[in-house]
């Protein structure tokens, strides 16, 4: 086995620290959307986008593989848990936060933070419109509020949710980037250098 100080790490290598900071996104990602709902009721969730934050943080300070993951298990854990989000926009947010969580974390391996969070935002919601076309066009699944032709229905359906999320998308492009860079600069995690 290579010298890890000496070779490059690859594309899935992943520590010890990697994981329990994986494990530490995962439960404050389970536990912000009840903070949100607590102070701000059932439609804070949408507003503030809660369960995104733990995932874009997860790509950008663990790399993509693991921001996939996280990404992947975030929405599976907090409905077991908390029963939300509940199906079927559990379905298709399963697909957006994988996005989210690997694209932020393939974009920032060659990109700064800001570009990076951005990529990534946008390559989720990308995702996020093509599940709902593939999930409600071809399996037949019912989405709430997608009526009429299917691609202005799944268009509309991702740009209304991009609205409504708009003040959750300016706390994401404030406060993850400063939690990232404290949290590289303070040592505690190995982000990018």
């Amino acid at each position: 086995m290579p010298n890890s100080k000496t070779s490059t790490p690859r594309f899935y290598e992943i520590n010890l620290r990697q994981v329990v900071c994986a494990g530490l996104l995962l439960a404050i990602g389970v536990i912000l959307p009840n903070i949100f709902h607590a102070i701000g009721g059932s439609t804070a969730g949408k507003i503030f986008l809660p369960l995104h934050i733990a995932v874009l943080m997860g790509g950008l300070l663990l790399g993509p593989v693991l921001g996939a993951l996280i990404g992947l298990l975030l929405p599976l854990l907090s409905f077991l848990l908390n029963a939300m989000p509940a199906p079927p926009t559990l379905f298709f947010m399963l697909f957006e936060l994988t996005a989210y969580g690997f694209f932020t974390g393939l974009c920032y391996r060659k990109l700064p933070l800001y570009p990076s969070l951005i990529l990534g935002m946008l390559a989720g919601r990308l995702v996020n419109a093509l599940a709902l076309l593939v999930g409600v066009g071809l399996l037949c699944v019912h989405y709430p509020g997608m009526t009429g032709s299917l691609l202005p229905a799944a268009v509309g359906t991702v740009v209304s949710a991009t609205v409504a999320g708009l003040p959750g998308i300016a706390v994401q492009l404030t406060v993850i980037p400063l939690l990232v860079m404290t949290l590289k600069k303070s040592g505690v995690l190995n982000g990018r250098d």
